[in-house]
């Protein structure tokens, strides 16, 4: 819960209802309070449980969670949970790490329908609005150095990452997809 001060990353905390093992109000939310980034989403999955997060082989999960859970439940099955999982993961996942901003879009869609129809709960920081088009960097400057060049330049507010294509002395041309930038 203390790290979760420490994480300045877009964050995505799924959590349990029906976690006896690690509760909700004790767990996965003060860790989602604490976290500083604006960015952030937190999903509790109705009627899930701790170790139906695991491919079903965990036997020693389900042993440990059987004591501390008698009187929860009925669980939603295993299948049920993981799909509910991955119906969040994936548009988060393919947003942030891919820059895909439709997936942002069917994130919001999934939240507010998996909200609407009893899947889960849920609670965002800050909404982050897709850009309507490409935001251009700026104090754009290519520096040569030894066995190349430095191109150094200022984000935008609203750019996800840049693609940055080079050709050296007439060369094949390079491309790498970054998110990390080099900030006047």
């Amino acid at each position: 819960i203390d790290a979760a001060l420490s994480v300045n990353v877009p964050s995505l905390v799924i959590a349990a209802e029906e976690d006896c093992v690690t509760p909700v109000g004790s767990n996965q939310s003060p860790m989602y309070s604490n976290i500083p980034t604006q960015e952030k989403v937190f999903v509790n999955i109705n009627n899930a449980s701790h170790c139906n997060f695991t491919d079903g082989s965990a036997s020693l999960c389900y042993l440990g969670e059987a004591l501390p859970c008698i009187g929860s439940g009925p669980f939603i099955s295993r299948n049920d949970q993981h799909s509910r999982t991955l119906s969040l993961l994936l548009p988060w996942l393919n947003y942030y790490l891919k820059s895909n901003c439709s997936s942002r879009e069917l994130l919001n869609a999934a939240l507010q329908s998996g909200f609407e129809t009893g899947k889960w709960t849920y609670d965002a920081g800050q909404e982050v609005v897709c850009a309507t088009e490409c935001e251009i960097p700026l104090s754009i400057t290519v520096e040569e150095g030894i066995t190349g060049f430095v191109i150094n330049w200022s984000s935008t507010l609203d750019a996800l990452g840049y693609q940055v294509q080079a050709r050296l002395n007439g060369g094949i041309i390079g491309s790498t997809n970054t998110f990390e930038t080099t900030i006047d």
